[in-house]
């Protein structure tokens, strides 16, 4: 079991104590103060010392102690959620069972000792409930609650299980394009979930050809087969929702339709077609292939690599975390080495090193920045905790960041990548 956090002061408490209030400011009465030594006036984000609760107009979030909330949680949840109804078509709210939405933020390192990140699901009962890891609360590197929301509003409007296709299948298309619609509208938090190319890679199909060699209504009943893909039956459903979305122009006219059935919780196939023909028409299942046929290169993770970038151009500020998983913990920028288009881009490297130092207990006095360069002005001001420039340094690839709170990437270009470096990793060797 990891060591927990427990250091803390009387002197960094009264601190904190006294700077909120000549901020004249409190916090919320449910949330805990935050518990990492502060740097300068630096404030980012904490550290639960017990259960804690986080509520915003449409979410309440009940987060496990010694888990790490970055600071822009609050408000980038309800762009998250604003953002799934939006994709989905539906609102929580205008659900038979819909209401306000609790998320469940779990500490649970029996995935892996230091895993942040282990099971995530959503509540069958209308309850609009959902439960996520610690690693997936808003740190740039898992899609998962979105994916879990976008089950939550399914369950908000039914209580009726239509089958696993469907049910996976509309969860990960609505995540993707919640996600591209923050891409666009507001990329800082689009930053603190995923990149939507992640839900396009995660839905590979490795032989799309076996796709054809059933009719859709045996695999509606049977289940695609992860012989075939890593994530079988999602990646047919993300493919179907994507049709009922571009040819019928609505991926969830079906899910209100399953309370108007006379089965019970979980649906007959029979009648999963019967309301896909409702909702629809009666040639909706026939004309899937055709379609998928057309437009499968569109789904091809080498199509889309080849083409893509992750466009921070519009951000002003960022901060990157690790990624503490089962077997690796890397910080990068962007994952999949995709280039990164940047203009003046600010990164908060105080927050990489108070989750390293001070959440996962490592050693940061090697840290340093490694940034492969595409073109640009490769020019870089490193910032101390106050924002004032220590110096400037120009087309180095490592920087070491002693002393450094934000480093800011000057002029506009393109980055091949950038990863923090520099503590060690599960094995005890340093990342490279």
């Amino acid at each position: 079991m990891r060591k927990q956090f427990t250091k803390i002061t009387a002197v960094i408490c009264l601190l904190a104590l006294v700077l909120s209030l000549f901020a004249g400011c409190t916090a919320p009465e449910a949330q805990t103060e935050p518990q990492t030594a502060p740097v300068s006036d630096y404030t980012g984000g904490y550290i639960t010392d017990k259960r804690t609760e986080i509520e915003t107009e449409h979410v309440i979030l009940k987060v496990d102690s010694n888990v790490y909330v970055p600071v822009y949680v609050p408000e980038y949840i309800e762009e998250i959620y604003a953002a799934v109804e939006e994709a989905s078509g539906l609102t929580f709210e205008g659900g038979k069972f819909g209401k306000k939405v609790t998320i469940l933020v779990e500490k649970d390192t029996t995935h892996a000792t230091e895993s942040e990140v282990s099971t995530a699901y959503a509540y069958t009962d209308g309850s609009c409930t959902i439960c996520i890891s610690s690693g997936d609360l808003l740190l740039g590197n898992s899609y998962a609650m979105v994916h879990e929301l976008s089950h939550a509003l399914n369950y908000a409007h039914t209580r009726r299980y239509s089958c696993d296709t469907l049910s996976e299948g509309f969860a990960e298309y609505v995540c993707f394009r919640a996600i591209e619609l923050l891409e666009k509208e507001s990329p800082e938090v689009a930053f603190s979930i995923d990149t939507s190319l992640s839900c396009i890679l995660n839905m590979d199909i490795s032989e799309p050809e076996a796709v054809y060699t059933q009719s859709m209504e045996y695999w509606l009943e049977n289940n695609f087969p992860f012989e075939y893909a890593g994530n079988g039956h999602y990646t047919l459903g993300f493919r179907f929702m994507a049709y009922l979305d571009d040819v019928y122009g609505n991926c969830s006219a079906w899910i209100p339709l399953c309370n108007e059935t006379a089965d019970g919780t979980h649906l007959k196939t029979d009648t999963v077609i019967s309301i896909l023909k409702e909702a629809y028409d009666d040639e909706v299942l026939d004309g899937f292939y055709p379609w998928l046929y057309k437009n499968e290169s569109k789904f091809s993770p080498t199509a889309v690599l080849f083409d893509t970038m992750t466009d921070l151009s519009l951000v002003d500020e960022i901060a990157i975390y690790p990624f503490f998983m089962a077997h690796d913990c890397n910080t990068a920028l962007s994952d999949h080495n995709i280039p990164v288009i940047y203009k003046d881009l600010c990164i908060n490297v105080e927050e990489t090193k108070q989750y390293l130092r001070d959440y996962k207990d490592r050693d940061i006095s090697a840290l340093s920045m490694h940034i492969d360069w595409y073109n640009g002005d490769k020019e870089v001001d490193l910032l101390d905790a106050d924002k004032k420039v220590i110096k400037t340094v120009s087309g180095k690839e490592d920087i070491p960041l002693d002393g450094v709170s934000y480093v800011v990437i000057k002029g506009d270009g393109v980055i091949g990548s950038l990863r923090v470096v520099g503590y060690l990793d599960y094995e005890g060797n340093m990342k490279q």
